[in-house]
């Protein structure tokens, strides 16, 4: 996978010690966020091939580290209003 990171957020990401799962749904909902599609539970759990209940806890997770923070609601796949997250700026010094 390419990316653009610069070596101050790889600094910070070093700094933050996130663990290998965090990591991957921050960069997860980055992605998602960047193709401008939205970042809920199920769309995360598609993009890596997780059952919800290993990224639920991620997700609160970086909410109490103030990284991604709630951004609104949309549909999921079956109809019902689901929340989606975005990356605080504190969360984009993460990757």
């Amino acid at each position: 996978m390419k990316t653009d990171v610069s070596h101050t957020s790889i600094a910070a990401h070093r700094d933050l010690d996130l663990g290998f799962k965090q990591h991957q749904v921050l960069t997860a909902i980055r992605q998602l966020n960047a193709a401008g599609k939205p970042a809920s539970c199920e769309t995360i759990c598609g993009k890596l091939g997780y059952t919800p209940n290993r990224v639920t806890g991620r997700i609160n997770e970086l909410r109490k580290m103030g990284a991604i923070q709630y951004d609104g609601f949309t549909k999921s796949s079956f109809g019902r209003n689901v929340e989606t997250y975005k990356i605080q700026m504190k969360g984009q010094q993460r990757l």
